[in-house]
This record gives C-alpha cells, sequence and structure tokens, in this order.
C-alpha cells in the first residue's frame, strides 16, 4: 500500500462517523487486493451522501481510487467517476477531468462513449454546444 492511500485511509478512518466502518472495508479490499470487489463498492459508496458535499470525492479519487485504477474495468471505472465529477464546482474542471479519463480508457469503446456522454450532458446542463449535438448524433447510430 502506497503511504498516500495508508495516510488518506488512516485519515479518514480516524475521523470516525457514519463511514468508519466503510472506510476499514475499502481499506481491507484494497489491501487484499480483491479488485472486483473493491470496484463493486467504490462503485456503491461513491453515491453516499455523506460524499456529496465540498471536494470529498475528488479527494477519494486523488488519495485513493487513482492509485489502483488501473485494476479496474474500464468501464466500471467511468461509472464510478461520473458522480465524482457532479461535484466539481466548475463545468470546465469537470470536463477536463473526464477528458483525461476518457484518454486512460480509450481501448474500451463503451467506456469512451460513456465518456462523451457524460461530457456531453456536463456541457447541455450549461451552454448547448455543437460538440454535443454530434456526440449525440454519433451516439445514435451507433446503437443501431
Amino acid at each position: 500500500m502506497s503511504s498516500r492511500v495508508a495516510n488518506y485511509l488512516s485519515e479518514r478512518k480516524s475521523i470516525g462517523g457514519s463511514l468508519a466502518n466503510e472506510w476499514i472495508e475499502l481499506e481491507s479490499l484494497y489491501q487484499s487486493r480483491l479488485w472486483h470487489e473493491l470496484t463493486l463498492r467504490v462503485a456503491s459508496f461513491v453515491h453516499r451522501d455523506e460524499l456529496q458535499q465540498g471536494d470529498q470525492l475528488k479527494k477519494f479519487y486523488e488519495n485513493f481510487l487513482s492509485d489502483f485504477e488501473h485494476r479496474i474495468n474500464q468501464l466500471a471505472l467511468v461509472e464510478i467517476i461520473i458522480p465524482i465529477t457532479r461535484t466539481f464546482k466548475h463545468v470546465d474542471e469537470a470536463i477536463q477531468f473526464i477528458q483525461q479519463l476518457r484518454e486512460k480508457v480509450k481501448a474500451n469503446s463503451l467506456a469512451v462513449l460513456l465518456c462523451d456522454i457524460t461530457i456531453c450532458f456536463t456541457s447541455f446542463v450549461t451552454i448547448h454546444d455543437v460538440f454535443c449535438s454530434s456526440i449525440l448524433l454519433n451516439t445514435k447510430y451507433m446503437s443501431k
């Protein structure tokens, strides 16, 4: 376990609260290298109400998830990242984050497609742009 991950998990566990047991479980799965089980646990964990305020999910990604993201199914990784990007304060920052993720998952066409749709949705919420229209049009034809 990297020192960054160990320090982060130790800090989160010491805070206690309603998530204390879940931090312990995440640490145990990580240490046991049970990547599939950890992926499933993280996928539900990122939706917890307690983590939706501030930059908690961003720090979760930076200090924990980024350490083993290469071991996760690429489509599952994108599905985990989507709720994290919703907590970003600036739309441009969220889009840039998803674009960086898109580069990491470019070997999986469904993961890339989900990144594109997420970028489009994020952009569409604030501005209707041509990029979104082309993505939606391409998505429509891909599903046939």
